[in-house]
C-alpha cells in the first residue's frame, strides 16, 4: 500500500478514477457530503466534478481537460476534508482512509 498524492499524477483518466473514489467516500462517510454540498463549499460548479467524472466513461473531453484542472479541484477538496487519504493498494485499487 502506497500513498498518492493527486498532484504527482499526470494521467488524466487515473485521476477522474481517484476523484471518483474521493467522491464516493465523502458521500458514504459519516459527514454524508454530497456533490451538491461540494460544489456549493468549494464554489466549483457541479457541471464541473460530472466533467471531470465522466472523462473515464466519455473521453471525448480528453483534449480539453487538463491534469491541472484535477490538481485544483484536489487541492480544494483536501483543504477542506484533510483528514481522508489516498492509498493505492496492490492492485492497482484505491482506497480512502478518513
Amino acid at each position: 500500500m502506497k500513498r498518492i498524492f493527486p498532484r504527482s499524477i499526470h494521467n488524466k483518466f487515473q485521476l477522474s478514477y481517484i476523484l471518483e473514489q474521493y467522491l464516493r467516500a465523502l458521500q458514504e462517510s459519516p459527514l454524508q457530503v454530497p456533490l451538491s454540498s461540494l460544489a456549493f463549499e468549494t464554489r466549483i460548479a457541479e457541471h464541473v466534478f460530472q466533467r471531470l467524472l465522466n472523462l473515464r466513461l466519455d473521453p471525448k473531453d480528453a483534449q480539453i481537460i487538463q491534469a491541472e484542472d484535477f490538481h485544483i479541484l484536489f487541492s480544494n477538496l483536501q483543504f477542506r476534508y484533510p483528514t481522508l487519504k489516498i492509498w493505492e493498494l496492490e492492485g492497482g485499487e484505491v482506497f480512502i482512509e478518513m
